[in-house]
């Protein structure tokens, strides 16, 4: 690229006889350049390039608001809808464009059940009631609930090196479980002491196959590491069946008073949560539920202590947002 010294000598060896292939030759650039040069240099008189000129914007600033005010208002529309319902002039990418730079991005949403006013109203007096115990109490608390775990077949696309035309012969395909996704129940409870113990929920859970795990899973193993502690269970019909009450008041179980629908309040649920991630990254390839229990329980008893810590320690944070959210869901 030529200097506007450069240029200005080019004229002024033009003007003074030169030919152009001459002029071209000296500056090692293409004759057609010097050319380019000429008839600007007769046209404008000026070497220097012409300032660009940036892409007409196809949206006003008012048009841009009346896209945000939209999604305030209706954060689940998708963006074709938000550009017909404000008459956006813009297309799709130039809308999420005008969107990102407001600070506003489509993201995979929490789904949670809903809460009714008896739910906000347990929820808070719980939070309220319990925002000041002090740490070492929520370590004598035995969390627990049931979690239902699939197995994932491997579905990505698997690569074959093959002849062309023999995309079914049989040493090219690659077999798929025809039993496809299986599923396994299981119940556990974890303290500050680490993951306890977990048991396998043959068939749908009953109350009198939930007290034989209260009475054959949760006590022994709870009773070796503790000579007092406090358990937390939902309040499902199972849980609260009279049978169940009733082997609870047999065994003196002291119950933290657990408010419904409060899973983002209980720690065991992250722990469910972390185990099926490294589950979904190392799936199981047969459809076997013995299997798929082996590899359930491997998981849960590599699960250290520290993420168990981290895990107990978090509860008065977690109470805070709800009083913060005015009953509402916290982040966990």
């Amino acid at each position: 690229m030529m200097s506007i010294e450069d240029r200005m000598r080019a004229i002024t060896m033009l003007e003074n006889g030169w030919s152009l292939r001459a002029v071209a030759r000296e500056f090692g650039v293409n004759p057609n350049t010097i050319f380019c040069l000429k008839r600007k240099w007769q046209i404008s008189h000026s070497v220097a390039n012409e300032p660009k000129t940036s892409k007409r914007r196809i949206s006003t600033a008012y048009q841009d608001t009346m896209l945000r005010q939209f999604y305030a208002e209706h954060p689940f529309t998708s963006c074709k809808q938000a550009i017909a319902a404000t008459a956006f002039p813009g297309s799709v990418t130039t809308a999420r464009k005008r969107l990102r730079a407001s600070g506003l991005k489509s993201y995979r949403a929490a789904i949670k059940t809903e809460l009714s006013e008896r739910n906000r109203q347990h929820r808070i007096n719980f939070a309220l009631y319990y925002q000041n115990m002090p740490i070492d109490f929520w370590k004598t608390v035995i969390f627990s609930d049931e979690s239902t775990f699939q197995s994932t077949p491997n579905t990505h696309t698997r690569l074959v090196t093959r002849p062309r035309n023999y995309r079914h012969a049989p040493q090219y395909v690659h077999p798929k479980n025809r039993s496809g996704r299986l599923s396994v129940a299981v119940w556990g409870w974890m303290s500050y002491a680490g993951p306890g113990t977990i048991g396998y929920i043959n068939g749908h859970l009953t109350a009198l196959q939930y007290r034989d795990i209260l009475d054959n899973v949760l006590l022994p193993s709870v009773t070796s590491l503790y000579d007092q502690f406090t358990f937390q269970h939902d309040n499902s019909p199972i849980n609260t069946a009279n049978v169940v009450q009733q082997w609870i008041t047999d065994n003196n179980l002291r119950l933290l008073n657990w408010p419904a629908r409060s899973l983002d309040l209980n720690p065991i649920e992250n722990l469910w949560g972390y185990i099926k991630k490294r589950m979904r990254e190392n799936p199981i390839e047969r459809g076997d539920r013995n299997l798929l229990w082996q590899k359930i329980v491997q998981e849960w008893e590599e699960v250290t202590d520290d993420y168990c810590h981290k895990l107990i320690e978090s509860i008065p944070s977690r109470l805070e947002e709800v009083i913060q959210n005015n009953s509402g869901w916290t982040h966990y």
